[in-house]
């Protein structure tokens, strides 16, 4: 299973699958169960070589099937949508942060965003998402978990327009992930990825001072506005 964790982390990488399709693995959890209860039969049953090759047989078998699974099965359609703003009131400097499980997530500064902070457009399957902004400025949008062993199409795609004239420092804490942090207009305080298999696609315009990027996991690519330097 490991071995098959990580062709879809590859696959995932290179562009070749979506990430909305890899969450699909989580419905595969009793197959699991079924192999680890052949390979158990097997092993009592059949010894030696036999044996070892039936076990890998087996194992081959579940791989190739949850790949089948995986990459035919229909993406789980949405299920709901929600947009969220609020104005920028007495907020001098904000915070993004964004947890999520498998997700597409778009981050831009909004031009037409006028008195207000942030815009916020999800498209979603499973729990509903949850937007909030305390008074200091810190937006925190997740998708919460329903409960523990709660398997099900979960789908989180996130559009999010950050009003310019606010320096903004952005988070985003994610699995298998593909985002697009188009940012070369604001005015970036600091930014963190902490994703799974993922994609990671950054434009930034110019630096005015030291502004800390830390990524972790997944694939990169940081892209300089045209014409900064």
């Amino acid at each position: 299973m490991l071995i098959l964790v990580g062709v879809f982390a590859l696959l995932v990488n290179t562009g070749q699958l979506s990430a909305d399709r890899v969450f699909e693995l989580v419905n595969l959890w009793p197959v699991i169960l079924i192999v680890i209860g052949l390979e158990l039969i097997v092993r009592r049953s059949v010894h030696g070589p036999a044996g070892d090759l039936a076990a890998a047989v087996i194992v081959l078998l579940a791989v190739v099937g949850a790949a089948v699974y995986v990459t035919v099965t229909p993406v789980p359609a949405t299920t709901g949508t929600l947009d969220a703003s609020s104005e920028v009131g007495g907020v001098t400097e904000a915070s993004a942060e964004i947890d999520a499980g498998a997700a597409t997530v778009n981050v831009a500064a909004g031009a037409n965003l006028g008195a207000n902070l942030y815009h916020a457009h999800i498209e979603y399957a499973g729990p509903k998402p949850e937007v909030r902004l305390d008074p200091s400025g810190r937006l925190k949008i997740d998708q919460p978990n329903n409960g523990f062993l709660t398997f099900q199409n979960r789908r989180f795609a996130l559009n999010l327009d950050l009003n310019p004239s606010i320096p903004w420092r952005i988070t985003l804490n994610s699995g298998a992930t593909t985002s697009t942090i188009n940012v070369p207009h604001l005015h970036l305080t600091g930014l963190t990825l902490n994703t799974g298999a993922s994609r990671n696609e950054i434009t930034l315009g110019s630096a005015s001072g030291i502004v800390p990027v830390t990524v972790n996991g997944g694939s990169l690519t940081v892209h300089r506005f045209p014409g900064e330097r």
